[in-house]
């Protein structure tokens, strides 16, 4: 297979680029939501972790599907997906900052006018 195939496979099945969830995995590995003492249970890696999650979430399917896909249990993909959760949830307020000062709040507005004019104004022509 050619690199710019698995690229797209890559993206296409996980909805991130390969960068940006390889730095995802390290620092959920890094965090206290990674558990670094399984008490002699089979460790499931922060990779694992990671495109499990992003699995379930950008695939439309169910979490038998994705136990099948990842051989392993519907209780573990339970488990998982709680702690990339509680691990997202902890990292929101320093990845996603809400625009405080009116200017930043014109910028964003700016932005977002621009992607919808270049994205969403064609489409609405159809409807």
């Amino acid at each position: 297979m050619k690199i710019n195939s698995l690229i797209f496979q890559f993206k296409r099945n996980f909805r991130l680029s390969r960068t940006t969830v390889c730095e995802i995995i390290s620092n959920f590995e890094n965090s206290s939501f990674y558990p670094k003492n399984t008490a002699g249970r089979r460790c499931i890696s922060a990779e694992a972790h990671i495109l499990m999650f992003l699995w379930f979430s950008g695939n439309k399917t169910v979490m038998r599907i994705t136990a099948q896909v990842f051989n392993c249990s519907q209780s573990i993909c339970f488990t998982v997906f709680n702690r990339v959760i509680e691990f997202l949830l902890d990292i929101l307020p320093n990845v996603i900052k809400m625009p405080s000062t009116i200017d930043e709040k014109k910028q964003s507005a700016d932005e977002f006018k621009q992607v919808y004019q270049m994205y969403l104004a064609p489409l609405m022509v159809h409807i």
